[in-house]
C-alpha cells in the first residue's frame, strides 16, 4: 500500500480542526426546560381552615416512546405547606416524586416529611395549566391525597421560579453512588467468592 498524500493531508486538517473544537469548544446552547418546572404558591381549605402551601417542581428525567415522543416526565419536588394553629401558623416540609404525562395530568407521592402535618397528606393529582398570556403565570389545580381530598390551586410565581438553580436541585435526587465495586461474599461450607459490581 502506499500513502496517499491527498487523502492524507485532508485526514490531518480534519484531525487539527477536531483537536481545535475540543481545545476551543463552542458555547452550549441554553438547556430547554420544560414549562411545568417552578415554584407555585396556593392555598386550599379543610376543617383546619384555610392553608397557604409552596410547591418547587422540576424534572428528573423523560421517558421516550420508540418513535421519540415524550411518553411521561419523571418529577421531583418540594412542598411547605403553612397550616394554621390558634393565632399562629406552622410550616411543615417534604418531599415529593411522581410523573406528569403528555396530556399534562401529574401525579406525585410523599417520600419523606421532616415533621408531619396536622392532616396525613399522602401526595397530590393535578392538572398543568400552561399560561396563555405571556406572563409566566401558569397554573395547577387539583387535589391533595387528605381525609378530605382537599382541593387546591395555584400560581406559578415567575420571580421564584427564575432563581431555581436546576443543576443543584437535579444533583440532589440523584444517587451517589455510581462506580465499580470490588468485593467478597461468603456462603457456608465454601471458600469466599470474588464480585466485582458496576454501578450506574
Amino acid at each position: 500500500a502506499e500513502s496517499d498524500k491527498g487523502a492524507s493531508a485532508d485526514l490531518g486538517k480534519a484531525m487539527a480542526a477536531a483537536a481545535s473544537a475540543a481545545t476551543n469548544p463552542a458555547p452550549a446552547a441554553p438547556e430547554a426546560r420544560p414549562a411545568f418546572e417552578g415554584v407555585y404558591t396556593g392555598s386550599y381549605t379543610d376543617k383546619q381552615g384555610t392553608t397557604k402551601f409552596k410547591l418547587t417542581l422540576w424534572m428528573t428525567k423523560e421517558n421516550r416512546a420508540l418513535t421519540g415522543a415524550v411518553a411521561s416526565t419523571d418529577l421531583a419536588g418540594v412542598l411547605t405547606l403553612n397550616v394554621p394553629e390558634d393565632s399562629e401558623t406552622k410550616s411543615f416540609t417534604c418531599e415529593l416524586a411522581g410523573m406528569i404525562n403528555p396530556q399534562r395530568n401529574l401525579q406525585l407521592t410523599v417520600k419523606r416529611w421532616e415533621a408531619r402535618p396536622p392532616s396525613n397528606i399522602g401526595g397530590l393529582s393535578g392538572k398543568f395549566e400552561p399560561d396563555s398570556s405571556g406572563q409566566g403565570a401558569a397554573k395547577l389545580s387539583g387535589y391533595f391525597s387528605d381525609a378530605s381530598s382537599s382541593k387546591f390551586d395555584a400560581t406559578r410565581d415567575a420571580a421564584e421560579s427564575g432563581k431555581m438553580d436546576i443543576a443543584a436541585l437535579t444533583s440532589n435526587v440523584r444517587p451517589g453512588v455510581p462506580g465499580v465495586f470490588d468485593g467478597t461474599y461468603t456462603r457456608e461450607n465454601q471458600p469466599p467468592a470474588k464480585f466485582k459490581l458496576t454501578i450506574t
